[in-house]
Parts: structure tokens; sequence; C-alpha cells
């Protein structure tokens, strides 16, 4: 293919692909790129012409430039030290830990399993203990008790640090910070409340964050700081792989899925990845491919259902499914239940209810033929009335 097809309009691409080499991501070698193979996967086609986000898609990995060892190295390490700087600071309030014990966990930016129901527990009584000490401090100000409150919420931070806290996936949290700062500023500017009225607000505001008065500007500043610089550096190392997804998008589109739904799940994968991309102990295409792969494999065995089933449960349906094919090509004809359940070892009463979970649920705009009708549309719009005789006589 030559290397001028990117800029030539979709119907001058169609005349000259073949039809059986069009491909939406076909390999294009670049010389200053030649060692990376998943790096020059490019989108240089499109199968149609009306699909727009895909020719954006294909400008904006082009025009992203690939990032060098050296430069992945430095922005990895840039990106894990303004994580660790974000969290420590987000972790010493009340406000912030409130919401990871409650909206955190519910909207996935807390991994359940690393916070255990014990160490919650432990965490909330140790935060009744702060509360005790900071009231303490508004009340008679003192260096012994300012020494054990920072000891206490030291703890908390400590204990919270272990967790698998995604940054990412908390925008809700950032919002509430930022109304909190709203909220404070509010307060300063109104006149027409009473002076007792306005400590008062400014005593509660403080508890709920465990800052003081004086110090909350800077805490409001320092975190929306971080929390840009943080999704800068994200969004650069995300960028730079976006050629990745499209690479392994291609290499999954024999599951039956849109490439443009792979690649929406592939960049989910990579945003989560890119985050927590630890630069000392892999390249970022090795240490993200096994992961956008993983979403893609989850992606496609949930497609088509109304609820998603567990990773263990689409492990044994792909299983089975194994089993079926290779029974199928020894004997030519459709195992059984009881052979499917030598091959894989599962119980048979397990597999006739697997076997039923592969029943995918019929969308009424797909069509029952190439280019015939939708489901939707071979429903009767004006059903015949139902005679009613009580009602006739009635009348």
């Amino acid at each position: 293919m030559k290397k001028d097809v990117l800029h030539k309009s979709p119907a001058q691409l169609s005349k000259n692909l073949k039809p059986e080499k069009r491909t939406l991501f076909p390999k294009r070698c670049s010389a200053k790129n030649a060692g990376d193979e998943l790096g020059t996967q490019v989108w240089t086609a499109l199968e149609e012409p009306s699909c727009l986000w895909q020719s954006s898609f294909s400008d904006r990995i082009q025009k992203t430039e690939l990032l060098t060892a050296e430069a992945e190295r430095a922005l990895g390490e840039g990106l894990q030290a303004v994580r660790k700087e974000l969290l420590e600071l987000l972790l010493g309030a009340r406000l912030v830990l409130d919401w990871i014990f409650s909206e955190g966990k519910s909207c996935g930016a807390v991994d359940c399993k690393s916070l255990p129901k014990d160490r919650v527990t432990l965490l909330l009584e140790a935060m009744r203990e702060a509360d005790t000490f900071f009231l303490e401090l508004q009340n008679r100000p003192s260096a012994a008790v300012r020494e054990r409150f920072e000891s206490v919420r030291d703890g908390i931070r400590r204990s919270l640090a272990g967790c698998t806290l995604h940054v990412s996936w908390m925008e809700p949290l950032f919002e509430l910070i930022e109304r909190t700062r709203r909220d404070l500023a509010r307060l300063r500017d109104t006149g027409s409340a009473t002076f007792a009225g306005r400590v008062t607000s400014a005593e509660a505001l403080e508890r709920m964050l465990w800052i003081p008065a004086g110090e909350m500007d800077g805490f409001f500043a320092s975190v929306h700081r971080l929390h840009g610089l943080f999704l800068a550096r994200r969004n650069q190392l995300v960028e730079s792989n976006l050629r990745l997804v499209a690479a392994l998008a291609e290499k999954r589109r024999h599951l039956g899925l849109p490439v443009e739904d792979l690649v929406q799940e592939g960049n989910l994968a990579l945003v989560s990845v890119a985050e927590f991309f630890n630069p000392s102990r892999a390249r970022f295409s090795t240490f993200a491919t096994l992961k956008i792969d993983s979403f893609l494999l989850r992606a496609n065995d949930n497609s088509g259902y109304f609820i998603g089933r567990p990773v263990h449960v689409c492990e044994r349906m792909r299983k089975i499914a194994k089993a079926e094919r290779s029974l199928f090509e020894q004997n030519g004809e459709n195992p059984s239940v009881e052979d499917l359940a030598v091959a894989t070892g599962i119980a048979p009463d397990e597999i006739e209810s697997l076997l039923q979970l592969r029943q995918p649920v019929d969308s009424l705009d797909a069509s029952l033929a190439p280019g015939g009708p939708t489901l939707l549309e071979t429903l009767a719009d004006n059903p015949a009335p139902v005679e009613d005789t009580d009602f006739q006589a009635a009348a």
C-alpha cells in the first residue's frame, strides 16, 4: 500500500483496495518505529464512508507521536509520583474518607477486595478517634492534642495506602470537593448572616475536612493542581498508546463484536492501566496488552446480555464451547451433556445450567436477513380488538 493512502478519500480507497484485503488496521511500517510492531498498527482504511468517528480516531492516532523508552519511563515515574502525592493529600480529609466508604465503593473507585469489612471497621473506629481529637483541638488548641490527631490521621493514610484506589474514577469526589470550595467562598461572602452563624458554619466545615479554616484555601488549590497534572500525564500516556488498542481490537475482531465496540472497551482498559503503570517493571505495551485483551474478551462474553456474568462463569462456558468443537470434529455429531462432562470435568447439572445461559437477547432492531426487515417491523401494529360480550351486552 502506498504511503499517501491515508490522504485519499474513502471512495478512492475502495477502488484501490481489493475486497479480500480490506481491513481496518493494516500494517504500515515506519523507519523510525520499525522495532515496535504494535506501534505500527494504524487505522488506514474505512469500511464505510459514513463512519466519521473511525476517520476521527484514525487521524488522532496518526498525529500522536510514539514515546521513546526513556520518555515513557520518565512519564510513568512522574505519573506515579503525582498520584502518590494526590492520594496522600486526599486521604487526610474526613470528607474524602466518608466518600470512599460510601459512594467510592459503589462507583468502582475503590476495589472492594482490597478493602475488607474488618479493615473498614478499624478505619471507622480510627476516624471517630480522630474526630474527638480534632474537636478537642478546636476547643483547646495544644501541641499534644495536635500530635495525637496527626498520629491517628497518618495511621489512616497508611492503612488506605495499600488499597486499590482509582484516581481516574474519582471524578464525583473532585466535584464534591469543588462544591465544598464554593460553599466556603459563599460562606465568606455572606454579609447578611450573623457573625455567630458564620463561625458555626466554618467550624462545621473544618470538622468535615479535618482542616483549619486558614489552611482550606491551600488544600483546595493543591488538590486542583495535582488533579490537573495527573490527568495531563495520564492522557499523554494514553494517547501515545492508542495504536496498541487498535492493533488488539483488530486481532480480536473475530469475536463477532463490531470493531468500534472493541476499541471503546480497549480504551477504557488503557485508561485504567495507565494509572497504575510501573516503568521499573516493563514497557507499557507489555504491561497493558494482557489487561486490554482481557477487557475485550470480557466485553464479548457479556455482549447481548442484560446482566453481566461473572468471570468464572464465562471461563467455564468458553471451556465447554471448546470441548464442543473438539468433540464435534472427532465424532461428526453434537456431543451429549455426559460427553462434555467427561471432557471438561464439570458436573452434568452445571453444564445444563451453563448451556441455558448461552441464549443471547435478540434486539428488535436486528435484521432478520441481510437488507431485510427488522424484528420490530414484523410485529403487528394494530392487533385485532378483543370482543367483550359482557361489555357489549351492558351497552
